[in-house]
């Protein structure tokens, strides 16, 4: 074989690696969008449980796990499995479960940073901000 067919093989190959690796992480996330509506919704609750950490951190972070759950469910996570938790959720958990009962609010901090990515993920930062000040970012 010339140098070239090696070469032109060599881009196929690397092509199609990538292309079932794409599909594959697509496959793996498989979650729905949520409906505008819903992500209003969602946002909306997101901005009342980050006010409430203020006064009662604890509280906050166990609103935040229910939310998420919510969200993550009815965008089609299987959460019964262990397993099929996603990251996301699981690293928001440890982050909890580390500092619970401790006096520290940096744990329950960290969790809600957590969190946050899950929202921001499900609705879109944009959404989230929108529910912040009751209207929409206009781009420049």
């Amino acid at each position: 074989m010339s140098s070239m067919t090696l070469l032109w093989l060599g881009i196929v190959v690397i092509l199609a690696v990538l292309i079932v690796a794409l599909i594959s992480a697509r496959r793996r996330s498989g979650l729905r969008r949520l409906s505008p509506e819903a992500g209003a919704r969602y946002a909306t609750e997101w901005r009342r449980i980050e006010a409430a950490f203020i006064d009662e951190p604890a509280e906050a972070v166990k609103r935040a796990d229910d939310l998420a759950v919510a969200m993550l469910s009815e965008r089609g996570a299987r959460l019964e499995d262990e397993r099929k938790v996603p990251e996301s959720l699981r690293a928001a958990r440890e982050a909890t479960s580390e500092h619970w009962g401790s006096g520290q609010t940096e744990g329950f901090r960290v969790a809600m940073l957590r969190y946050q990515g899950i929202v921001d993920e499900a609705v879109g930062e944009g959404t989230r901000k929108e529910a912040q000040t009751g209207r929409r970012e206009v781009a420049s």
